[in-house]
Formats: structure tokens, C-alpha cells, sequence
């Protein structure tokens, strides 16, 4: 028995390694494919450590109006998720997609316009849009 429950958690966490990857590259192909060829890669937050850098990237993008995308993967205690944000020259909008502990994502990718003035930087580094 000592041997089953050894092995479970692995389990878990190869099923949320899975679940993620497929979403996450989903994600990441549509704010290419929306960003167009010419737009800057702010890169993909992993962890708070990489947050702020990819925002000042985005940022720094929007103000000198030139096309971007920025993604991100937060975790919280019982949900995560990829979320990024695109600006395609013209507009800014927001994909997300978030899964409740190792589920697999809850429902389809949203997609939303974002007004350019809504867009902020928060105190852990990542964008909003309010």
C-alpha cells in the first residue's frame, strides 16, 4: 500500500503537466497568430520572478504603439492558469483559460477586448485589464 501512495502524487503532477502544456501552447498560438508577424515577444511569466520583466516589456510596447504579446501563467491555492495579453497595433485584448487543481481547463479560451486605459500593471508585476 505504502508503494500506491508514493506513486500518486507523481500521478497528479504528470496530469497537471499535461493538462497545462496542451492549453498553454493553445494560448500562445493564438496571441501570435493575433499579435501579427511583426510583433514583439514580451515572453511567458512563469512564477512572480519573471512578472514584472515581461510586463515592462508590454508596457513599453503599448506606449510606443507597436504591436505585442505577453502570457502568463498564474497559480493561486485550489486554481491556475495561462492568460496573455495581445496588442495588435490597434487594440489590446485578453485570453485566459484556468483549471481548478489538475482538471483540465475550465471551459473554452475566452477572448475580450481590453480599453487601452484599463491596462495595468499590478503590485505582483503581471497585467490587468479593469
Amino acid at each position: 500500500m505504502k508503494l500506491v501512495r508514493a506513486a500518486l502524487p507523481l500521478t497528479l503532477i504528470t496530469l497537471a503537466a499535461c493538462s497545462r502544456g496542451s492549453y498553454e501552447q493553445t494560448i500562445h498560438d493564438k496571441l501570435v497568430k493575433s499579435a501579427g508577424a511583426n510583433a514583439l515577444d514580451c515572453g511567458h511569466a512563469t512564477g512572480t520572478a519573471d512578472y514584472s520583466t515581461k510586463t515592462d516589456c508590454a508596457m513599453s510596447a503599448l506606449h510606443n504603439k507597436r504591436p505585442f504579446f505577453v502570457q502568463y501563467y498564474i497559480v493561486g491555492t485550489d486554481a491556475g492558469g495561462e492568460y496573455g495579453f495581445v496588442f495588435d497595433g490597434k487594440r489590446v485584448s485578453s485570453l485566459s483559460v484556468f483549471t481548478w487543481g489538475t482538471a483540465a481547463p475550465v471551459g473554452k479560451i475566452d477572448q475580450s477586448d481590453c480599453d487601452i486605459q484599463k491596462l495595468k500593471k499590478t503590485k505582483p508585476g503581471y497585467l490587468i485589464c479593469y
